[in-house]
């Protein structure tokens, strides 16, 4: 009975995490990221550690809490008071280490007269932080002192359909403080924001900026992630990767970044096999295996002459499917190499283009 009595206790205590499974690529490691979430340090609803629980719970491996330095929300600031503008980070470390979750401490500023909201992250001391209610640029230098790197979040903040990227940005990239730009927000994407971390070089990222329980906001789709490719999960190499842009955004089963990182993780997700050489009215078989959580929807764009590859594709993650190809009589030894180019939906560039991959069936390669 004794036992019986320690197992169900033990037992009633577990937590299970989420494994994502998208490959590390390039000789970096795929860290699992969310850079924008508030608590009740501000206008969430909940404690810190339970932030920090619910990113290991989701499969995270980095987070930055990012309450509001200058705001409160209405029902909250009645009912907590506190001096260290720190609190929020504070009350999460614990939690954090204790569950190898790497914390960057971090808040959200709210420029004046409805000029953006912005991230300021990997700071040493956010009381540090000078909040000048007429000028903004001296709120931002003093965060750049401290080595921060800025994020424009939800941009373009309440103009939507502005396609100039508006006075102030522009003073924060000619002064080369502007170092991100969240594409991705709750579950919004922002394709203006994508064109204009092409074109002034910014780190693209997706948040969910959650308020509230995170399960009760995401059910359909897994949270919005930055993927961070990093050497390590140390704040260090984090800093490091952001600075060099190396990040992508992955939200509802779509990957949005760079060609170069977008492509690799696909080759990294999906491998071709050619079947022992066999063929029956025409069709061979060959298999496509997909070792990612990432259902890939694929289009057929060009082929190898002759040859007919099916003109739609899916992968579903984490199975390995069949499919046949029409071969031109007379080449049904299997020895031609064979060519499809593809185009990915759920693969996209900053220019908000469809990646294009090739599959190559090659029966010299196992």
């Amino acid at each position: 009975m004794g036992i019986l009595c320690l197992l169900i206790g033990t037992n009633g205590y577990t937590q299970s995490r989420t494994t994502v499974r998208i490959p590390d690529i390039l000789g970096y490691k795929t860290l699992k990221a969310d850079l924008h979430i508030h608590t009740i340090f501000s206008d969430g609803r909940v404690w810190p550690d339970i932030r920090v629980e619910e990113a290991w719970r989701d499969g995270l491996d980095v987070i930055a809490i990012t309450d509001h330095i200058n705001y409160r929300g209405a029902v909250l600031k009645d009912h907590l008071v506190y001096k260290d503008k720190n609190a929020h980070y504070n009350e999460a470390i614990t939690a954090a280490k204790t569950m190898g979750i790497t914390l960057i401490k971090a808040v959200e500023y709210n420029a004046p007269d409805q000029l953006g909201h912005y991230n300021f992250l990997f700071l040493e001391d956010i009381n540090a932080i000078e909040i000048d209610r007429k000028n903004p640029l001296i709120t931002f230098e003093t965060a750049k002192n401290q080595g921060a790197f800025i994020q424009w979040n939800h941009p373009p903040y309440k103009h939507s359909d502005k396609e100039d990227i508006g006075d102030l940005p522009k003073q924060l990239i000619q002064k080369k403080w502007l170092d991100g730009i969240e594409i991705v927000g709750h579950v919004n994407q922002f394709d203006q924001a994508m064109l204009w971390a092409e074109n002034y070089q910014l780190a693209p990222t997706a948040s969910s900026d959650i308020h509230f329980l995170i399960d009760t906001r995401h059910e359909e789709f897994h949270r919005p992630m930055t993927l961070i490719l990093a050497k390590d999960n140390s704040i260090e190499e984090i800093k490091k990767a952001l600075v060099e842009g190396r990040t992508l955004g992955y939200h509802q089963n779509k990957i949005i970044g760079k060609e170069e990182y977008t492509k690799a993780i696909f080759n990294a997700s999906v491998k071709v096999h050619q079947l022992p050489c066999f063929t029956y009215r025409n069709r061979q078989t060959f298999a496509i295996e997909n070792n990612s959580d990432i259902p890939y929807r694929l289009t057929l764009i060009s082929s190898t002459d002759s040859y007919g590859l099916p003109a739609h594709i899916y992968l579903p993650p984490h199975k390995t499917i069949l499919n046949k190809m029409r071969v031109p009589k007379g080449n049904e030894d299997c020895s031609a190499i064979i060519s499809g180019i593809y185009e990915v939906e759920n693969l996209l560039n900053l220019k908000g283009e469809k990646v294009q991959v090739e599959l190559v069936l090659d029966s010299n390669k196992p």
